[in-house]
């Protein structure tokens, strides 16, 4: 069982600095990421909508970096 503060940790993260789930566990060591889930729709800031919209600016940075020859592993991890 994770205490309240475990639980607000781990949401934070993917609420505040725009982690993914998996990468919200990677970063803990916990919970699994079907608990993160459970929690991150249980708080009032989950939308339900895809939080995630790349911008033109974005998609055209990461274009012309993936066409310049930077691998893509590295490209696809800074986005």
């Amino acid at each position: 069982m994770f205490s309240m503060e475990d639980r607000r940790r781990a949401v934070d993260l993917y609420f505040t600095e725009g982690m993914t789930i998996r990468k919200v566990v990677a970063e803990l060591g916990y919970p699994s990421e079907g608990a993160l889930v459970k929690w991150v729709r249980e708080d009032p800031r989950y939308t339900g909508a895809c939080r995630r919209s790349y911008t033109l600016e974005c998609k055209t940075n990461a274009a012309r970096r993936a066409l310049g020859g930077e691998p893509l592993a590295r490209v696809a991890r800074d986005a």
